[in-house]
């Protein structure tokens, strides 16, 4: 994950301060937070340091602690009108996977979500866990 967020830190960084990029965090307990103060989750860390260097940039945190991706699926439709994001980032799988979700469901609520995003118009980042 932290490669990731480097790259996307390095790219928005690149864009220049008068393009200001927002994105939307789909995730798991691991973005959410999960017993631990909402500032110190990576997401609010990741906004900090962007507010700290003078970026313009928005992270909106909409991971749950258990999400699973079809949650994420049902949600993102109101996510995506509310937030337009320029970007998606998504962290989830762990929790189907879990719950015993059976592989090609979790791949298939994977491939909806990207298609979703995608055709709203936002840039997609899929992440996984090791």
């Amino acid at each position: 994950m932290a490669r990731v967020l480097l790259a996307l830190l390095c790219y928005l960084g690149s864009i220049g301060l008068a393009q200001a990029q927002s994105l939307l965090i789909l995730g798991d307990s691991l973005s959410a937070g999960y017993q631990m103060p909402l500032e110190k989750s990576w997401p609010s860390l990741l906004q900090e340091r962007w507010v700290r260097e003078g970026d313009i940039h928005r992270a909106i945190n909409a991971s749950i602690s258990g999400e699973t991706t079809q949650g994420a699926l049902t949600r993102l439709p109101a996510l995506l009108k509310e937030h337009q994001p320029d970007w998606v980032l998504i962290e989830l799988g762990g929790n189907d996977g879990l719950r015993g979700f059976p592989p090609q469901v979790t791949e298939r609520n994977l491939t909806a979500l990207i298609d979703r995003a995608t055709a709203a118009g936002a840039k997609v980042i899929l992440t996984q866990i090791r």
